[in-house]
């Protein structure tokens, strides 16, 4: 990786770490005022077979994998190392959800968001070792033909 890659995925998550905290640490949480928007997700999907066991929690469940996908990806493409993602996602998880418990008496703290978050960051992890992966043995491949 080139000085000027490094960089510029350094800004990367530079710019996803600012973005989860202003997500996290709002004084409300960011979904409020979508209310509606978000009730009519959560009907669509329950109305899908099989589905009906899907609820707001599960919603901000996988709001939160996703969140944390990013990040785990570009930790990952940095550091090399895929569990530098998850001590990452768990680490900024922990704190958000300490400063929520602390100082947001509108938010709520929990140790699902945690390991929904660290989940997010180690998958985002593990699709970058995939690739890779996927990527070194196509090199191989054209290699011995």
């Amino acid at each position: 990786m080139t000085a000027r890659h490094w960089w510029i995925g350094a800004t990367t998550c530079g710019v996803l770490v600012i973005a989860i905290l202003v997500i996290t640490l709002s004084p409300e949480p960011v979904d409020r005022p979508y209310a509606a928007i978000v009730d009519a997700i959560v009907s669509n999907v329950r109305a899908v077979p099989g589905l009906g066991w899907f609820d707001y929690d599960w919603l901000e469940r996988l709001s939160n994998v996703v969140m944390f996908a990013p990040l785990g990806a570009i930790v990952t493409v940095l550091s090399g190392r895929w569990l530098a993602a998850v001590a990452v996602g768990l680490v900024l998880s922990s704190l958000v959800e300490i400063a929520q418990a602390l100082l947001l008496p509108d938010r709520t703290a929990s140790v699902s968001d945690v390991i929904a978050n660290s989940a997010g960051a180690a998958i985002g992890g593990l699709i970058v070792v995939v690739v890779r992966g996927i990527r070194a043995r196509a090199r191989r491949r054209r290699g011995r033909h």
